[in-house]
């Protein structure tokens, strides 16, 4: 999901004060979680050298961080947290895997990449990466290497509550006839996925949103009209709904996309389940 774009190196928060502190701190805490893993010399000096520093482009970023429970709701892996993928890979492999780092994606979704104790990288699948951080790093983010979000089946469940079924197709002759009253153009991408995914509003996963997201066409609702990014991509789009600040679109060919109003439009997913599951981590 990375774009071939500009990679930007930041590494504002490294210079902080804390930083040898809690390197320290975090170091011994390691080597104390399990007796079956190690902290080498070559995991120390990862984490030395690369700890706080992020790696960014427009919508991705990646950045080595100092602490065990990357994953602390389960949201990412799908029920799993990251520091029992590690000692998993560790018994299998007979050597020491450590959570070095995690990748975001589209600014919800989450991977997580891990460090074995020679200094080689995986990601939280077992995928090897390779043995040199930053060039890892800068494929993600320009596209060169593809990370896929973990598709969590928590989805499913919360879309049962809102009236889907794996079989189920919904008449959109209502939603249509809302979206051309007010004059947009209901395409045939658009009605594929409101035939499958419910309208209405949804509990993000993370809660307490006072804004919660938000799926259809509403009286009380503004419906945006992405003219800049439909001359952009040339083809019609259709603003389907939002996301807190962020407001939703699909275009003809099937994309969604996100816009944050002044910030520059982007591409989500062009699957709609991983669409949803980046709303509900709103």
């Amino acid at each position: 999901m990375g774009e071939n774009m500009e990679i930007i190196k930041d590494d504002s928060i490294r210079r902080e004060s804390f930083f040898e502190r809690r390197y320290a701190l975090v170091c011994h805490g390691y080597e104390n979680y399990s007796a079956e893993i190690r902290v080498t010399d070559a995991v120390r000096s990862f984490f030395r050298e690369y700890t706080d520093i992020r790696y960014k482009n427009k919508c991705d970023h990646i950045a080595a961080y100092l602490f065990m429970q990357m994953d602390r709701d389960c949201l990412h892996l799908n029920g799993r947290y990251i520091q029992e993928v590690a000692l998993e890979m560790t018994r299998a492999a007979h050597r020491s895997f450590l959570p070095a780092a995690y990748i975001c994606l589209r600014g919800r979704f989450y991977r997580f990449m891990l460090i074995d104790e020679n200094g080689c990288f995986y990601l939280d699948d077992g995928t090897y990466l390779g043995d040199d951080y930053e060039s890892i790093a800068v494929s993600i983010l320009t596209g060169e290497k593809e990370i896929l979000p973990v598709r969590n089946d928590r989805l499913y469940k919360t879309l049962e509550r809102h009236g889907w079924a794996p079989d189920r197709l919904i008449d959109t002759t209502a939603i249509e006839a809302e979206y051309t009253k007010r004059g947009f153009s209901f395409f045939e991408a658009a009605r594929k996925f409101f035939e499958v995914i419910p309208t209405g509003a949804y509990e993000g996963w993370k809660g307490g949103s006072s804004d919660p997201p938000y799926l259809g066409c509403f009286a009380d609702k503004r419906i945006n009209d992405p003219y800049e990014l439909r001359n952009k991509l040339g083809e019609n789009l259709l603003n389907i709904g939002a996301a807190g600040a962020e407001r939703l679109y699909i275009s003809e060919s099937g994309m969604f996309y996100a816009e944050n109003y002044p910030e520059e439009p982007f591409a989500v997913t062009d699957d709609m389940y991983l669409l949803m599951q980046w709303v509900l981590l709103h």
